[in-house]
């Protein structure tokens, strides 16, 4: 009895933490989560901002959440607009270990307990997981005075919309 809800409980938890990694993607990169994003300053006008995702394996949508991320930062400081210096991709597998869940159940009854019976509930299993990962270096102006400037608050307008962000 014990074993089978230890099961259910172990059941309910995985659901729950599969539900709560898709509800948001678009989020600061941690250690406890292997998607998000991270940014790095340059210059007083240009960061690095890099996005992973392995849940969304979509290589236009992890872009734009760089993107995406980009234009924030261009907005928080002041500025108008932004150029793409760079740009990479990356892509890798990464296997995940999940161990085994084990139970345990009361043998006998309570007037003769005869002890407690060790059982395996979930056996050990792998998981693999596509990472990618796209890097985008950014310069920030105030003006449009270049080819190729892209608007930081068009981007963020049209991220949102595609996105729902």
């Amino acid at each position: 009895m014990n074993a089978w809800i230890l099961c259910g409980v172990g059941l309910f938890a995985l659901s729950g933490c599969s539900l709560l990694g898709q509800s948001s993607q678009y989020h600061p990169r941690e250690p406890s989560d292997p998607q998000g994003y991270s940014e790095t300053q340059l210059a007083d006008n240009q960061y690095q901002v890099v996005y992973e995702a392995y849940q969304d394996n979509d290589w236009r949508r992890v872009a734009d959440l760089a993107l995406y991320r980009a234009a924030e930062i261009g907005k928080e400081r002041g500025y108008a607009y932004f150029l793409i210096e760079n740009s990479q991709r990356h892509e890798s597998i990464e296997t995940i270990t999940v161990p085994a869940v084990y139970g345990t159940t009361q043998v006998g009854h309570e007037e003769q307990f005869a002890g407690t019976v060790r059982s395996m509930v979930t056996p050990e299993y792998m998981i693999d997981y596509r990472m990618r990962q796209v890097a985008v270096t950014v310069s920030y102006l105030g003006e449009n005075t270049a080819q190729n400037l892209l608007g930081v608050d068009a981007v963020l307008s049209r991220i949102q919309n595609d996105y729902d962000l």
